[in-house]
C-alpha cells in the first residue's frame, strides 16, 4: 500500500537558518541593484537618465554571460563540498573563475575599449553614442569584476554560509549611495556609473580574502594573481592593440562588427592561452579528439 505524501516541518526547520539566510540576501541584493536608481531618477535629468538606461542596457549584456556560467558551475561547487573533496575543489573553484575569465572578460574588455563603435553600430547617432561610450565602458569593467565574484559567493552558499554575503552587501549599499549622490552631482550618468563600478571592484577586492580566510585556505594570491589578473592584463593588451589598429567605426556597420569580432577572438584566444586550467582542459580535449579520429 502507497502512503500519501505529508508536509514534514522538521526538514523545514533543519535548513531555516541556511533559508532564512539567502532570503535576507535577496533582498539586500535587490536594495544594492535598485536604490540607487531611485536616486538617479531625482539626480539626472530625464534625458541624463535615459541615457545613463540605455548605457546600462548594452553593459548588461556582460550580465547575460555571467549567469549561465554560474549556473553550470555552482552545482558542482555545492556536491564538491557535500563531498569534502578539498583537492578537487581547489582545482574545480580555480577553473570556474578562470571560466569567466575566458567567457566574460573578452566581451567586457571589448566593450569597454569600443564602448564609442558599438554605441553607434547600435543607436546610428554619433552624439548619442559619444555621451554612453565612457558609461559604458565603466559599466562593463564593472559588471566584469562582479562575474568574478561570484565564483567565491557559490563556495559561501556551498557551505551555507550566507551571512558573510549580507554583511558585504550592506556595505555595499552604506559606500554605494553617499559615491553615487557625490559622482552623479560631479559628473552625472558617468559619476554614477563610476560609483557602481567602484562599489563592484571593492565587492571583489574584499570578498576573495574574506572567503578565503575560512575556505579553501591559502588560495587568495593564486586566485587573484593567476585566475583573474595575468588573463586580465593579456587581454587589455590585445584589445588594446585592436583598438590602436581600427582607430574609427568603420562603415558599413557589418565592416565594423567584424573587426570587432575578429578583436573578440583575439582576445579569447589570448584569454585562453593565460588561464592554465582552461588551457589544459582544451589540450586534452584536442588531444582525446585526434585520438578518436586516430581510432577511425
Amino acid at each position: 500500500t502507497s502512503t500519501s505524501p505529508r508536509f514534514d516541518v522538521n526538514l523545514v526547520k533543519r535548513v531555516r537558518r541556511f533559508a532564512a539566510g539567502m532570503s535576507v540576501g535577496s533582498l539586500v541584493s535587490i536594495a544594492l541593484t535598485q536604490l540607487p536608481n531611485i536616486l538617479l531618477i531625482r539626480l539626472l535629468s530625464t534625458r541624463a537618465f535615459a541615457d545613463y538606461s540605455l548605457a546600462a542596457s548594452l553593459s548588461a549584456a556582460v550580465g547575460l554571460l555571467i549567469v549561465p556560467v554560474y549556473n553550470a558551475v555552482a552545482p558542482r561547487i555545492t556536491a564538491l563540498v557535500a563531498a569534502n573533496d578539498d583537492l578537487l575543489l581547489r582545482r574545480f573553484y580555480h577553473f570556474s573563475t578562470q571560466t569567466i575569465s575566458v567567457v566574460v572578460m573578452p566581451v567586457s574588455v571589448v566593450l569597454a575599449f569600443f564602448a564609442f563603435d558599438l554605441s553607434l553600430i547600435w543607436q546610428q547617432n554619433v552624439e548619442l553614442a559619444t555621451g554612453l561610450a565612457p558609461i559604458v565602458a565603466v559599466l562593463a569593467i564593472g559588471s566584469l569584476c562582479h562575474g568574478w565574484a561570484h565564483i567565491p559567493s557559490a563556495l559561501q552558499i556551498a557551505h551555507g554560509w550566507t551571512r558573510i554575503g549580507v554583511l558585504i552587501n550592506v556595505v555595499m549599499i552604506v559606500i554605494l549611495m553617499p559615491a553615487t549622490f557625490v559622482l552623479t552631482r560631479l559628473f552625472g550618468g558617468l559619476g554614477a556609473a563610476m560609483a557602481w563600478s567602484f562599489v563592484l571592484i571593492t565587492y571583489l577586492a574584499m570578498v576573495g580574502p574574506l572567503t578565503h580566510r575560512v575556505k579553501l585556505r591559502g588560495e587568495s594570491v593564486t586566485w587573484y594573481l593567476r585566475d583573474i589578473a595575468i588573463p586580465f592584463i593579456g587581454v587589455v593588451v590585445v584589445v588594446g592593440v585592436g583598438r590602436a589598429i581600427i582607430p574609427a567605426p568603420s562603415t558599413p556597420a557589418w565592416a565594423s562588427l567584424g573587426a570587432l569580432f575578429l578583436v573578440w577572438g583575439m582576445a579569447v584566444i589570448a584569454a585562453v592561452a593565460l588561464s592554465t586550467g582552461i588551457r589544459s582542459w582544451v589540450v586534452d580535449v584536442l588531444r582525446r579528439g585526434r585520438g578518436v579520429e586516430t581510432q577511425r
